[in-house]
């Protein structure tokens, strides 16, 4: 992938978190207003009680899931490479993060279509607000890669990555 300067980078990162959380996200709301207006009937309402405790377990799992990987596979490139391949790396990372939280979303929002329990949309609501603040920001880049003064300053300045 070819970024010029730290706005394309920035731009392209965020094209990939919307990208992840635009499906389940219209998902969810054919489902709400389908359960709302009467046109979708759950079809297992019977697994509630099952899933109130599976669902917060499997999200919270693949929360901590996705943040471990993430720091894992930025732990290299906090010490070594150049700017251009340290953002490489957080692309990589910030991808396997946001697969992690898309997937507790998509579960939450099957789990809603499957039982009809507005229980499950609260969840996933919540499972969108922890997506939300995970969403990519150049000051968090900074931070995220501990990047020395002069590589923040060719990010945050939008100077042209070598």
């Amino acid at each position: 992938m070819q970024f010029p300067d730290g706005k394309t980078f920035l731009d392209r990162l965020r094209v990939l978190y919307f990208a992840l959380i635009s499906g389940p996200f219209l998902f969810f709301i054919i489902c709400y207003f389908g359960f709302r207006e009467g046109s979708i009937k759950a079809s297992y309402p019977g697994l509630v009680p099952t899933f109130q405790y599976a669902v917060p377990v499997v999200c919270l799992v693949l929360f901590i899931l996705g943040h471990w990987v993430y720091r894992k596979t930025l732990l290299p490139f906090r010490t070594e490479g150049t700017l251009r391949e340290k953002l490489m790396g957080l692309f990589r990372a910030s991808l396997l993060k946001y697969a992690a939280l898309e997937g507790a979303s998509l579960f939450t929002v099957i789990i809603y279509y499957l039982t009809g329990h507005i229980m499950f949309a609260g969840m996933y609501i919540v499972v969108l607000v922890v997506y939300s603040i995970n969403s990519p920001t150049a000051p968090g880049i900074v931070r995220s890669l501990r990047m020395k003064k002069e590589d923040a300053e060719t990010f945050m300045q939008n100077k042209l990555i070598e």
